[in-house]
Formats: C-alpha cells, structure tokens, sequence
C-alpha cells in the first residue's frame, strides 16, 4: 500500500513537471508563430510625455506618435532654467527644429519665463497664450489689432469676452509676459519659407461654444488634446486663466491643469461633471498648492477603483519658499486611494518621463522612466518578460533567431534532465 501511494506521488509530480515544460514549449512555439507579425508591430507610434526639473516652475515637453511635438511651458526666465530646457531638448529631440505646438498656460513668470528664449530657438507653429493683453510700457501687443480687425475671420485669434470676439479689460504689465507675446508672434523660416505663427487665445468652452468659433482642441490620427478651460473670459485670480486639457492616446490619458485653482476647478467640475474621465497621469496642480487639485475634481476625473495605479506629478523647486508641495495636498491624494510613491516629485526624482507604447503583441501600456506600469500577475508578467525578451532579440539581432532556438534547446534539455533525475530519486527511494 505504501508503494502505492508513493508510486501515485511520483506520477503525479512527474505529471506537473510534464505539464509545465509541455506549457513552456508551446508558449515558445505561440512565441515564434508570432515573429512575422512582431516587426509590424514594432513601428507602431509612440507617446512621451517628458515633464522636465525646471525648479520652481513649470514645463513639459510631449512628442506625439506621429512625430509632432508641443511644449507646455518654459519655467522661469533664469539662465540656468533656459539652459537646462535647451540643453535637454538637444540631447533628447536631436532633430527637432520647431515645435509644432506650444502653451503658455498663465501670465505667471515661473511659467512664461524661459519660453521667449525657447522659441527664439525652437519657434512654434502654433502658439496658445492667455486671454490677457501684455501691457509694458511702450508695448502694444498685437492681439488688440488683430481683435479690431473685421478681416481676420477666426474668433480663436481674437481676444473675448463675454459677448463675444472682442477687446477685454484682461492686462499683465510684466517683462517676462510681454517678452513671451512679442516673440509669439514673430515669423520664421521652415525649409527656407517665411512662416508665420498662428497664436490662439486660450478658450476651453466645449458646451457654451459659439456657433461661429472653432474647437482648439487637437485631433491626430489616433491621439487627442481636449481643452476643457479656461471656461470664462476673465479671473480674479491670474492662474485660473490656465489651461486645463486632457491628452489621450490608446486609451491612456493625461491631465494637465497649470496653476487653476479654486474659481476655475469648480468651474471645470461643475460644467463637465456628466463626462467620463479616466485619468493615468495626474499633473498637480499649481506645483501641488493646497489651493489646487480639489477633492471634487479629483473625484470627478479619476477612477477609484484604479488610483493606486495612477502616476501623480509635482513640478516643484527643492527647498522653495512657497514649501510646495504642500503636505494638506498629498494627504488629499493619499487619503482617497493614491500611493504615496506614486507621488512623483520633480524636485526628488529630477526629470520624469511618460511613454504609451506597444509591446511585441501591439498591446499598448504606461511606462514611467523607463518602468512599465503593468496590471500583470507576477507569473504572467514573467512570461510576457521573457516573451518580449525574445521578440526583441530576434527583431534587433541579425543572429537572433539561431540564437533563440539554441537557447530554448539548451532549456528544453535542461527541463528534460531534471524530469528524469527527479524519476530516477523516486526510484532509488522505493
């Protein structure tokens, strides 16, 4: 009876072992059935979203999977802030001669500062500015002719108001305000042709949309920039003239916001509070203020059952007066199911960067820094490690694919030894 039972065991672990090198053979056999589709795949687009370490302010740059690019503000007008933004566009988008879009979100310097330099090197085929007219003395921005002027048939290149494409009372009287719009405007050559910037007053209103007036938003083949606000045409407070907008590719989505604070996020919540948001990459607003980033809006665009998985960003200067982030904000996050360290702090972890990318098999996911951000179980997530493993080494290896199948013959020996060694012990014991 005992010889038996231990003649049972011995089956049934050989069994298991069986089980596991059959699964692993044919998952290599799935793996190579696959390598035609593989290279097809592999030129799929991508999206990087690069938040950059600018100190006490802000900036990102994004590079669209078409090959376009944007860049969402320039920090403040410090040399080392400028350099750091020129350096890292040399190093990182070598080929880049101009942008395609630019924002400046707000009137603020920690925003607008570096972006005049930026775009004397870089210009911007098209430029979102605020809803507010740059008054320095002797300056007479251009937006006021170009409001007055019955020619000019698109309201987006228009001031508003109110009631309209018009003229408003909105004025900042700053070097760095007023430096960024005259440059805005200024022409320059693409492939030795005279170009001309179109510049957009910022104006997020979907629902409330003049009949007359276009959407600013950004349609790509498969990706999208969504403006949400500015929902009114003026503020008390100058960062609520932010643009808040959404940028989404193959279903991943990233929230931006700049410095709006309470005005403009109620506003926000309220006029959208019927919308579908499902945010992955929440960008905090006004370098994580208190005053930003509410618990209504919080709630309103991301999923609860999935804010643990939620990448959060700070731009923030190490050691600044302002003491962003501060610690009443990041208990706000934690306390509704965010990870602490997936607070992500420019002024602890330097640079961040987004890609939304596909795999060997064309499933896009979330990389952060270079990490995936993955839902996978662990024994899933090894297999599709070593799966891609292999895709990659047969694609990019001009000798992959014999070294592959040599490596998987050396495993399948090695797995066959083991079952037999395990058979032979069993026997030995009886």
């Amino acid at each position: 009876m005992l010889k038996y039972v231990k003649r049972v065991d011995l089956m049934k672990k050989t069994k298991s072992i069986l089980s596991i090198f059959i699964a692993i053979v044919l998952s290599f056999i799935c793996l190579f059935s696959s390598f035609d589709n593989t290279v097809i795949l592999a030129q799929s687009g991508v999206l990087e979203a690069h938040f950059l370490d600018v100190g006490q302010g802000d900036c990102a740059i994004i590079s669209m999977p078409d090959g376009k690019t944007m860049i969402v503000d320039a920090g403040d007008n410090k040399n080392s802030v400028k350099d750091k933004i020129l350096d890292y566009i040399d190093t990182n988008f070598p080929k880049l001669e101009y942008f395609d879009f630019a924002i400046v979100t707000h009137t603020d310097a920690d925003h607008c500062g570096g972006m005049t330099t930026v775009l004397q090197e870089y210009p911007a085929k098209t430029v979102y500015r605020p809803n507010v007219i740059a008054t320095r003395s002797g300056f007479i921005d251009p937006v006021i002719a170009i409001s007055q002027d019955d020619a000019v048939l698109d309201d987006n290149l228009k001031l508003w108001t109110e009631t309209g494409a018009g003229v408003n009372d909105n004025q900042k009287d700053t070097l760095a305000y007023k430096n960024f719009i005259a440059q805005a405007y200024e022409p320059f050559l693409i492939d030795g042709e005279n170009h001309t910037p179109q510049v957009i007053v910022s104006d997020g209103r979907i629902k409330h949309r003049p009949k007359n007036k276009s959407s600013q938003d950004i349609i790509g083949e498969d990706y999208s920039i969504i403006f949400y606000s500015p929902l009114s045409y003026t503020y008390s407070d100058p960062n609520d003239y932010s643009n808040i907008f959404i940028l989404e590719y193959q279903g991943f989505e990233f929230f931006f916001s700049g410095d709006a604070e309470a005005q403009a996020e109620q506003e926000f919540a309220e006029e959208y509070s019927d919308y579908d948001f499902d945010i992955d990459v929440f960008k905090l607003g006004h370098h994580g203020s208190r005053t930003s980033s509410s618990q209504e809006l919080i709630e309103l665009v991301t999923k609860q059952s999935k804010r643990d998985k939620i990448r959060c960003v700070i731009s923030c200067g190490e050691g600044n007066s302002y003491k962003h982030p501060h610690q009443e904000a990041l208990d706000r996050f934690i306390s509704l199911g965010f990870l602490e360290e997936n607070l992500l702090r420019t002024d602890q972890l330097g640079d961040i960067v987004f890609e939304v990318k596909a795999d060997s098999r064309g499933n896009y996911s979330l990389y952060c820094n270079g990490q995936k951000i993955s839902d996978d179980d662990f024994w899933q997530k090894l297999f599709l490690d070593i799966q891609e493993f292999f895709v990659s080494f047969y694609n990019e290896t001009p000798q992959g694919v014999y070294l592959s199948i040599a490596i998987i013959i050396i495993f399948i020996i090695i797995a066959t030894a083991l079952i037999i060694k395990s058979r032979q012990n069993k026997n030995t014991k009886k």
